[in-house]
């Protein structure tokens, strides 16, 4: 057991998160923006679909919630409400962390929050499951009436007068791939495909204009990967994702 505070305790946080294997379970009231959520947490919950990504929120206070965020949650896992829920319980595999502290940018940054870490919980991961049987489960309907009601968390918007004492970790994590050009069925059709689309896309827009252009393309492929399927189906084109063999 580790009793965390100030930097240690979004360093302790992220640091869990990025080693978690199959389990991100999280209970929390308040959510913060999207861009705060990936420093808090990695993006580890977001790319790697084996992880069990369970949320447990309480959806009455929908001020308290970022729209964007919350959808970006539901698409990707499970997201269930509870009336009244006010722990802050985050889960890591066999790791837990119980904070006072939400998953907001304001909480991490901004507040005096503690926490303690519990490297073997079965307790925690217990708890965590009775609340899970006790909440209900959201649907796409709901979350749009959040997206309605309210745009960003009511606590990142009333953090103004609050000094910043902490900072978030970066949410650039580089990954070191090793591979061969053999690996790939037509790997040259592949590169020559790839940089045609890269022509296009440079010559539509930039983005990110300080990062390489590979980088803002890869960028895209997630949004489109998990993010707007639906948009794109109604929208659009309907994109078929090889997401089993």
């Amino acid at each position: 057991m580790e009793i965390l505070y100030g930097q240690n305790l979004v360093n302790a946080l992220r640091k869990i998160m990025d080693a978690s294997e199959y389990r991100i379970w999280i209970s929390v009231p308040y959510i913060g923006g999207l861009i705060s959520i990936k420093k808090i947490l990695g993006e580890r919950w977001l790319n790697n679909q084996r992880i069990d990504f369970k949320i447990i929120t309480d959806i009455e206070n929908n001020s308290a919630i970022d729209s964007q965020t919350i959808a970006t949650f539901y698409h990707r896992g499970e997201v269930k409400t509870l009336l009244g829920l006010h722990a802050k319980i985050y889960i890591s595999d066999q790791s837990c962390l119980i904070t006072s502290a939400n998953l907001t940018n304001t909480a991490f940054t901004k507040r005096h929050e503690v926490g303690i870490l519990l490297n073997q919980s079965k307790e925690a991961i217990k708890l965590f499951e009775e609340l899970w049987e006790k909440a209900e489960d959201m649907n796409l309907e709901t979350v749009s009436k959040i997206k309605k009601a309210t745009t960003k968390s009511v606590e990142e918007s009333d953090s103004r007068r609050l000094k910043q004492l902490w900072n978030l970790p970066s949410n650039e994590n580089p990954v070191k791939i090793n591979v061969k050009e053999n690996q790939y069925i037509d790997y040259f059709r592949i590169v020559a495909d790839f940089k045609n689309f890269e022509t296009k896309y440079e010559s539509t827009q930039r983005i990110w204009s300080n990062k390489p252009l590979f980088f803002e393309i890869d960028g895209l492929f997630n949004y489109l990967y998990h993010h707007a399927p639906e948009f794109l189906q109604k929208h659009i084109i309907t994109i078929k994702y090889p997401l089993e063999n």
